[in-house]
């Protein structure tokens, strides 16, 4: 109780605090984490952040704190890549100091070190101060070759250049992007990426397909010597297959090719168009002799 001014007695308002438990605590923090995770998805794509990632943040003037501190969240990724032009990296070709850059795929990289194969007198030289791209999967080193253009290759083609550019990042210094036919000013892709992303899809599945097509039609084993010539013949471990059946020497073509391989043919494929016998042997001879 206590006494007003005007002398009247009221009781006492006992004020008390509760701290909320931890169950409530992290019922909160659970809804904060799932707004979170609704929010950043969308404002990546459609707010704020959007914005931000369309900066050019290589430069400084546009690197402000929060985009500092995103970049240490994960969110937005700090891009100061060198953006070459085709007149800056022909400099680089050993014959003025000794500093050799190639580009393959739109990538730029130094490779100095191996000045003995790509300095001025080394066998790769040609590939210094370009992107030579098409060069590396054709084999031709003209100067109508060695050309960045690589549309209308093969499949398997476009993992063998797949495997050059692993090659260069694991073996050579990355210093940037060529604005040409991968990458535009600024640095962003182009449609000669997209064809070659698109080849290597393809090659792998055809990888993945001839996988399985050397499983269920192993390869021959085969054997020449100057007496006998070269016999090929099934058993049931060839091609590095092993199975319960041993199989005939067929010529296997595929669609829209000229030259064939000795395939092992089950019975059960022997009516198959794209398998030959081979000439002057017996259909059902597990070995032939063929003529050199």
């Amino acid at each position: 109780m206590y006494t007003t001014e005007d002398g009247i007695q009221r009781p006492s308002v006992k004020k008390t605090y509760t701290c909320p438990t931890l169950s409530t605590f992290l019922f909160y923090c659970a809804i904060v984490v799932v707004g979170l995770a609704i929010y950043l998805p969308i404002d990546m794509n459609y707010g704020f952040l959007h914005l931000i990632k369309q900066f050019d943040l290589s430069s400084p003037k546009n690197l402000s704190f929060h985009t500092y501190m995103l970049n240490k969240l994960g969110w937005v990724k700090l891009d100061n890549t060198k953006i070459w032009s085709k007149e800056e990296l022909s400099k680089f070709t050993g014959d003025v100091g000794e500093d050799l850059y190639i580009s393959i795929l739109g990538k730029v990289f130094d490779v100095s070190k191996g000045y003995k194969h790509y300095g001025k007198d080394g066998a790769y030289n040609f590939f210094t101060g370009k992107d030579a791209s098409r060069a590396f999967v054709t084999g031709d080193f003209s100067d109508s070759g060695l050309v960045e253009n690589i549309d209308n290759l093969n499949p398997d083609d476009y993992l063998g250049l797949l495997n050059w550019l692993e090659l260069y990042e694991k073996e050579y210094k990355y210093v940037g992007k060529l604005n040409g036919y991968f990458y535009d000013s600024e640095g962003m892709e182009k449609e000669g990426l997209k064809i070659f992303y698109d080849g290597v899809s393809k090659g792998k599945k055809n990888k993945l397909l001839d996988e399985e097509e050397s499983k269920l039609f192993p390869s021959c084993n085969s054997k020449w010597t100057p007496e006998t010539g070269t016999n090929v013949w099934c058993a049931k471990i060839s091609g590095g297959i092993s199975r319960d059946w041993i199989g005939f020497p067929r010529q296997f073509f595929k669609p829209g090719q000229t030259s064939y391989r000795c395939a092992c043919v089950n019975e059960k494929y022997l009516n198959d168009p794209r398998f030959k016998v081979y000439t002057g042997c017996d259909p059902y001879a597990t070995i032939c002799k063929i003529s050199d």
